[in-house]
């Protein structure tokens, strides 16, 4: 029996990860580490879970966090080359998140994480304490942590990487007609099944390549039908402009409105100076398409840090770009109307950037476009299954394909378009590889109700067991190692 270490975290996932572990108790030993986020106390919601042993770790870091004869500087040291992760890096995520929030809604919680130094300090070094003493005491075959995002996670991910043990989390699967997800690990979030699939093709099932088939079929007509997993997108942005036409004197009634009124209608004047700004047609000209991702969100700040001013991406795309070709950006439906004339008025000062407005379809976008630009989003993937140019600047999972171009500065695109050997049309059997692997590498993630994105927790939760159960199996079956892949790591750690 295989011993999972499952990490409970955050709020809007509880109810998940409670029904992941309840799935997984029937086979594996399941651990369950509580209270991993201050300051939501976890104890009353898994006090009647008795399939599995469940461990508040909150307290067991406090009281580690009391050995103030290692809080020293040779100590801390000696531990940061040992995991692999500097002090700083492992709380990076809050302070960029915070960073973001507050310039965008005009607040931060008091509780706030990581606030103080010492408590940056005392965090990192209980957290190493009480993992160590866990995984001597479980010995756990792996670890499930929805995303690298608290200092927590961080050493997990480190203390597993060290030990042979993957620490993994999952990502929704785009250009399916259901939902599905695929098994992630490490900060570049690597899809260890496709990649493993990808580099050795013989080992992809007959059907997966009739499903692969399907699937490129299948994105070859997104530019006129958008995918299912966009539409509550589109349902939402309506609502959103809903409010700044037509609902603007009831929103002034609103008590959340009035909590923060300045930002708030800051939104407000964002929404309707975005209503008037942005495009609905595509520029005449050729051009290089830039999605935005959305923010703040966990997603570009830790997996992405050094590209989260998506401001001074465009600032530079825009003026490194010859003349004639335009620089297309697009906001992301679920940040739109929180970046408004402060953000967007001085880049579209500059004659060539040219911005759609949300409603317009992202694949028609990506389909003339001379070249995607992405920096983790999925859309980076949805233009390599749709033959376009595809440039990253983080490293995505999907940047294994030979037709990417891995950037190191948003200005390479435009001498990786001057490149002639730059031609992914020309790459057809690897193209018919990497969509094979990627259908057989994503996994049923359950029935979506209308209006939503994610399946209810009941229905995801014994999905998302199984595809550990595969991907654990397909760890064994293929002798597959932690040490086999880059967790992201700033450093190598040492053994």
């Amino acid at each position: 029996m295989k011993t999972v270490l499952l990490l409970s975290g955050h709020l809007h996932v509880r109810d998940l990860t409670r029904s992941l572990a309840e799935d997984l108790a029937r086979d594996h030993r399941v651990i369950v580490l509580i209270n991993t986020v201050l300051p939501q106390p976890e104890t009353e919601f898994w006090r009647d879970f008795r399939a599995g042993t469940v461990v508040d770790f909150r307290q067991a870091v406090e009281q580690a966090k009391g050995r103030s004869d290692l809080k020293t500087p040779e100590f801390m040291h000696r531990l940061e080359r040992e995991l692999g992760v500097p002090l700083y890096k492992a709380t990076s995520n809050f302070q960029l998140y915070r960073r973001i929030f507050k310039s965008y809604f005009g607040w931060w919680p008091r509780d706030g994480f990581y606030e103080q130094e010492n408590d940056v300090l005392a965090e990192f070094l209980g957290s190493y304490l009480a993992l160590e003493d866990i995984f001597e005491r479980y010995g756990p075959d792996l670890i499930f942590q929805e995303t690298v995002d608290l200092i927590s996670t961080f050493v997990a991910l480190a203390l597993g990487y060290r030990r042979g043990v993957f620490a993994l989390g999952f990502d929704m699967a785009p250009g399916f007609d259901d939902a599905r997800m695929v098994i992630s690990y490490g900060i570049h979030r690597q899809n260890i099944i496709l990649n493993k699939l990808f580099t050795q093709p013989e080992l992809i099932a007959p059907a997966s390549r009739e499903g692969g088939a399907k699937l490129l079929e299948r994105f070859a007509r997104l530019a006129d039908h958008a995918p299912w997993y966009v539409r509550p997108y589109g349902k939402n942005l309506q609502g959103v402009l809903g409010v700044a036409r037509e609902k603007l004197q009831g929103k002034l009634f609103d008590k959340n409105f009035w909590g923060h009124p300045l930002k708030s209608l800051e939104r407000l004047e964002s929404l309707l100076w975005l209503e008037k700004h942005c495009q609905r047609t595509l520029p005449a000209e050729p051009y290089v398409a830039f999605f935005l991702q959305h923010q703040p969100e966990a997603s570009s700040c830790t997996y992405a840090p050094r590209w989260v001013y998506q401001e001074a991406i465009i600032e530079q795309l825009a003026i490194n770009a010859p003349y004639g070709l335009k620089i297309v950006i697009k906001e992301n439906p679920r940040t739109y109307g929180i970046r408004g004339r402060r953000y967007f008025g001085p880049l579209l000062e500059i004659p060539n950037v040219h911005m759609l407005h949300p409603s317009v379809n992202s694949y028609g976008v990506a389909q003339r476009a001379e070249a995607i630009l992405a920096i983790i989003g999925s859309i980076g993937l949805e233009g390599i299954l749709m033959g376009k140019r595809v440039a990253v600047l983080g490293r995505p999972y999907y940047s294994i394909y030979p037709g990417v171009k891995k950037l190191n500065y948003p200005e390479e695109i435009f001498a990786a378009l001057q490149d002639p050997s730059w031609q992914p049309g020309t790459l057809t059997q690897e193209l018919q590889d990497f969509a094979a692997a990627f259908w057989e590498s994503a996994q049923a993630f359950g029935k979506v109700n209308p209006g939503e994105v994610w399946p209810p927790p009941a229905v995801a939760g014994p999905h998302l067991g199984q595809a550990l159960r595969h991907t654990l199996g397909f760890i064994e079956e293929h002798g597959l190692r932690p040490r086999d892949y880059d967790p992201g790591l700033p450093v190598e750690a040492r053994d």
